[in-house]
């Protein structure tokens, strides 16, 4: 099933990097933490992402997160999570920086995410980030849009996620990914179909890189576009 191998790359996928400092971010006793993302960037913004569990019920947790962090401290509880948020670092240039934890119930306790997002880099990430949405809107069929962008390293792993919507046929936004993969260095070394949800899986190496997209409807009128690319840079240098 496409929907299943898209969350079986995601698990998978490299953590991350990117190069700044990140202020250290203090945690309450008893929690298992562990990186999701030392560093990447999301939609342009550089973000630091780490997981954890606690046999703590949310509100126990959430409160020794206050107790930790200190005031100020926003909370918030939305769709049965709650979300802490403050500002974090010195407050300098290149020091803004802000930090949310999201707590939500887990059997045997809870679990949540700690997400540090650098908004002093922001400005100049976006513009890349904007370059690169522009250039896939350029070779996606007409009409589409891109809705998620994520690109992530991990030592000499780079790698990609994106996401885009249209309302052209299955096969149509397939061929086209094959010939855009194609021109990126790629090779298509098997496709697999679905009628169950509908969808196609395509799967692609190149010369240290390879990739994964998968093409599925998104309701009667419109297909999603989902593509994961990893590419190995010592092979580039």
């Amino acid at each position: 099933m496409p929907q299943a191998l898209v969350c079986a790359w995601m698990v998978l996928a490299p953590a991350l990097a990117a190069g700044a400092e990140w202020p250290a971010v203090p945690l309450p006793a008893g929690l298992q933490a562990f990186d999701i993302g030392q560093q990447m960037s999301v939609n342009g913004v550089p973000m630091q992402l780490r997981g954890f569990v606690s046999e703590a019920a949310p509100k126990v947790v959430a409160t020794e997160f206050g107790k930790v962090l200190g005031e100020p401290l926003v909370r918030n509880e939305m769709g049965g999570k709650i979300v802490l948020g403050r500002r974090v670092g010195a407050g300098g240039a290149g020091e803004l920086r802000y930090l949310t934890v999201q707590i939500e119930a887990a059997p045997g306790g809870s679990r949540g995410v700690i997400a540090i997002s650098d908004l002093a880099g922001a400005a100049s990430s976006s513009d890349r980030s904007r370059d690169d949405r522009a250039r896939w809107m350029d070779r996606l069929p007409s009409g589409s849009k891109v809705v998620n962008q994520i690109q992530s390293r991990d030592g000499d792993k780079l790698s990609t996620y994106l996401v885009a919507t249209n309302r052209h046929a299955l096969r149509l936004n397939a061929d086209r990914l094959i010939t855009l993969m194609e021109q990126d260095g790629y090779a298509l070394e098997r496709e697999s179909e679905s009628s169950q949800p509908p969808g196609v899986a395509l799967f692609f190496r190149g010369e240290g890189r390879e990739g994964m997209a998968v093409v599925s409807r998104s309701g009667p009128t419109h297909s999603t576009l989902v593509l994961n690319t990893i590419t190995l840079l010592k092979d580039f240098r």
